[in-house]
């Protein structure tokens, strides 16, 4: 399965405070597997950034092809542009890419930080095998409703930093197997492994996210 460049049709919109949830319109016989993203480009040429990377919320079975991303205070020129799309609008896509996979043959922890849930809601919505939630967000926890609808995930959710960290603590207290996946910005990705390994956590259980960030 190979990337192929796309032209995506904006199908729905939701914004839920600084957040985006862009609902497209799959194409025709497009495949991907959870936890893979695409390369989005404006279909006009704008200021700065030309390409950025996002992870699929959705799940290969699903309809729609769905993506989000955030409004931050030193927010590019690109993610601006991407809060003016409106029903209809088209973005050009590359994808999918990525080799971030969910091995059902182990159990498994996530660990999100804010929308670094993505691929994990395209991961738990594919498979219905047990697995261990660890969500963060300062602000929004979104897709609470999904995850809360799928009975074998056992979802924490927290604010605070130490808090998370207990929680991490608690999960891998006494498990030696578990395969722990981490998802959100490089330094969150780099303190959370930093706290496994001073647990004595195997090195070759922990997955990381391996989104390239274009």
């Amino acid at each position: 399965m190979g990337s192929e460049q796309l032209l995506l049709t904006v199908k729905f919109l939701e914004c839920i405070n600084d957040y985006l949830i862009i609902h497209f319109v799959k194409p025709s016989g497009f495949t991907f597997n959870p936890g893979q993203y695409g390369a989005f480009k404006h279909v006009e040429e704008i200021e700065g950034r030309q390409v950025q990377a996002f992870s699929y919320v959705s799940s290969p079975f699903e309809e729609d092809l769905v993506i989000t991303t955030k409004m931050k205070d030193n927010a590019e020129n690109f993610i601006k542009k991407m809060f003016e799309l409106e029903v209809g609008d088209k973005m050009i896509m590359v994808g999918p890419m990525g080799s971030f996979s969910f091995d059902t043959n182990a159990s498994s922890i996530f660990i999100a930080e804010d929308i670094g849930i993505a691929p994990f809601m395209s991961m738990m919505k594919s498979f219905d095998e047990e697995v261990e939630l660890i969500y963060t967000s300062k602000d929004e926890f979104l897709f609470q409703s999904d995850i809360e609808a799928l009975s074998y995930v056992d979802a924490k959710y927290t604010n605070d930093m130490f808090a998370m960290q207990s929680d991490i603590i608690n999960s891998i207290s006494g498990n030696d197997e578990s395969l722990i996946y981490i998802v959100g910005s490089q330094g969150f990705i780099s303190d959370v492994k930093d706290l496994l390994l001073d647990n004595y956590i195997d090195e070759n259980l922990i997955v990381e996210d391996n989104y390239i960030r274009i």
